[in-house]
């Protein structure tokens, strides 16, 4: 009979001891899930906060290549990744630049590499795409930004979260850019502002107001 009650017994112990040890997994799988559903939210709430950035005012005295984009995209891109990113072009042009082009020191070593030192086998001729009202230059391996209209097109400040569209007015410009002096042009109600790319280096962002909006921006060599 004692043999009987003993064995009961230790069955109830088993039991008890397996419920628990569910209750236990269950409350640590719930315990996980609910650390991922934070990290999730807390992840979005950053993503959100991230996109909605309040620009500062650029007081630098030039602007990094490095530090722009257009539509999101650096502007010095390899000739493959800019195809992906504009597989149509509205037209292609190459011609001779009779003054050199920025691929001479942007893209140095390739340009060597290819067509000999000093580049002594190099024919000179740059192409030219034609895409969603800009322009991008290409020497057959690197493609570089060069100007663009600002009805289909946008100018990014990575660091300072400034956005440049076809909406800023002047005084908008002015606001992020306090130190930049305007400067009028041969037509009244078109001006300019620049600045430069580089400590004492005269290649600049150009950025051109009309009747009071951004019109177009673009990036400009001091080549002759």
């Amino acid at each position: 009979m004692k043999s009987k009650i003993f064995a009961a017994l230790l069955m109830f112990l088993a039991l008890w001891s397996c419920q628990k040890k569910e209750k236990e997994n269950l409350k640590s799988v719930q315990d996980k899930d609910s650390l991922q559903t934070i990290i999730k939210q807390d992840s979005l709430h950053k993503e959100t906060i991230s996109g909605n950035e309040t620009p500062k005012a650029f007081t630098d005295d030039f602007l990094k290549i490095e530090n722009v984009q257009v539509n999101g995209n650096d502007i010095i891109v390899p000739q493959e990744q800019f195809q992906k990113l504009y597989p149509k072009h509205d037209s292609v042009k190459t011609e001779p630049w009779d003054c050199g082009s920025p691929f001479e020191w942007l893209d140095k070593t390739w340009m060597e590499k290819t067509y000999g030192k000093d580049l002594i086998n190099f024919d000179g001729k740059i192409t030219t795409f034609y895409t969603n009202n800009a322009e991008f230059i290409s020497n057959n391996h690197t493609v570089i930004f060069s100007s663009a209209k600002s009805e289909n097109n946008r100018f990014e400040i990575k660091s300072h979260h400034i956005i440049l569209t076809k909406e800023t007015t002047v005084e908008d410009f002015q606001k992020l850019f306090p130190k930049l002096k305007i400067e009028n042009t041969d037509q009244k109600n078109i001006q300019r502002f620049s600045i430069p790319v580089g400590k004492e280096i005269e290649d600049s962002f150009m950025f051109y107001f009309k009747d009071g909006k951004l019109d177009n921006f673009n990036l400009w060599w001091l080549l002759c």
